[in-house]
């Protein structure tokens, strides 16, 4: 159905995007691995509550700004250099792997030693919960470059698994931990963290091999990574600040039950998003290729885009509350209102997220700096 669309709205001009099998497994691989997702989180929301559900939210929200900001936008370099064949697997992996953990221990010492010494209040939960999920920032960090590196080489096939792979293992520990912990929270954090650290090692192990272990880290790509990342690192902060800002305020001034139920709105808008971050990630080593067909293939995919997006988020808008009460109890309803705005905002949020892979496809990255300013002064 996706293929189709495609063809008939991009029939008009005589350039390609990439090929319509790639963009139907790579979109059928998000949906998969969604589907696992979207089953652990009704398993973690059913399983823990409203109000720990927003513990464990803020908890992993406050981790994830952590990881946005300590890798350095060194993942969209990595997409850059390696589509533009610049730079050998060998150089990408081997300093991808210094940088992510070198950087990734440094902000876990740092914010442990912030909550510690309780030099800021953790307005949300137990701290060990925040504690607990700190070992998993240097293994976020290693795992979202070295996918980084799959989407620079175009390696889609291996990238499907691996996603899917992650997923399925992190659903089985979660199931382990429903059942057999005494203490939940306890058990669900400990998959996290377990899981986590599953997906980096396997990813290490897989650019490993590919590269016959012959890894050499390179001052000249570290330099030209940070220098390209940097540019518009301000503009991914940016967007953190314009997508989970809401989710920071609920956390840190109300109760933890109304960052449990914002969550679960949150969570199943975002499910609309898959279209677009399929194209998105196939348009940026694809442009950064072939710039002359760059600006074509850019319309042609932000129109197929948000005609699916669209479609999608009405049809999610009429059975939310239908989807709520069902999946995630009656305990969750309140959820209902911010789902319906959510929706309307993941309409645009569709095409942004396209223009953004062609931007850095093309290495300007500085209009989505503006644009995402722009929003970020209007929070």
């Amino acid at each position: 159905m996706i293929e189709k669309v495609f063809l008939v709205l991009g029939n008009t001009v005589s350039y390609s995007l990439p090929p319509m099998r790639t963009v139907s497994h790579v979109f059928g691989t998000k949906v998969v691995d969604y589907l696992l997702k979207f089953i652990i989180s009704i398993l973690i929301t059913r399983t823990l509550g409203p109000s720990d559900k927003g513990v464990l939210t803020f908890a992993m929200l406050v981790v994830t700004w952590t990881v946005t900001f300590g890798n350095l936008s060194f993942f969209d370099a990595n997409i850059y250099l390696l589509g533009s064949r610049k730079f050998s697997l060998s150089e990408a992996a081997m300093t991808s792997f210094v940088l992510s953990l070198v950087s990734g221990l440094l902000y876990a010492l740092l914010l442990l030693a912030v909550v510690g010494f309780r030099l800021v209040h953790w307005p949300v939960g137990n701290p060990w919960v925040f504690f607990a999920l700190l070992m998993t920032i240097p293994f976020n960090i290693l795992a979202n470059n070295s996918t980084s590196i799959l989407q620079g080489l175009s390696w889609f096939k291996l990238y499907n698994l691996l996603t899917v792979t992650g997923s399925f293992v992190y659903l089985l520990a979660v199931v382990a931990a429903r059942y057999l912990a005494q203490d939940r929270l306890a058990g669900i954090v400990a998959a996290t963290v377990g899981s986590n650290i599953f997906v980096a090692a396997v990813m290490v192990f897989c650019l490993g091999r590919a590269a016959n272990w012959k890894l050499r880290f390179s001052g000249r790509y570290l330099k030209e990574g940070l220098l390209f990342g940097l540019r518009g690192h301000v503009r991914v902060l940016l967007t953190q600040i314009t997508v989970r800002f809401d989710q920071f305020v609920l956390g840190a001034m109300l109760e933890p039950i109304y960052l449990g139920w914002y969550s679960v709105a949150a969570g199943l808008s975002e499910g609309l998003l898959m279209l677009p971050d399929s194209v998105g990630m196939l348009l940026f080593p694809r442009v950064a290729a072939e710039p002359n067909t760059a600006a074509v293939l850019a319309a042609r995919a932000c129109r197929c885009t948000l005609l699916v997006t669209l479609a999608a988020a009405a049809a999610l808008a009429l059975c939310g509350k239908l989807l709520i009460g069902v999946l995630y109890g009656q305990r969750f309803l309140p959820a209902t209102k911010p789902l319906y705005l959510l929706c309307g905002a993941i309409v645009f949020q569709s095409v942004s997220r396209v223009l953004r892979n062609y931007f850095y496809g093309v290495g300007r990255p500085q209009p989505s700096l503006w644009s995402t300013g722009s929003a970020g002064v209007v929070i």
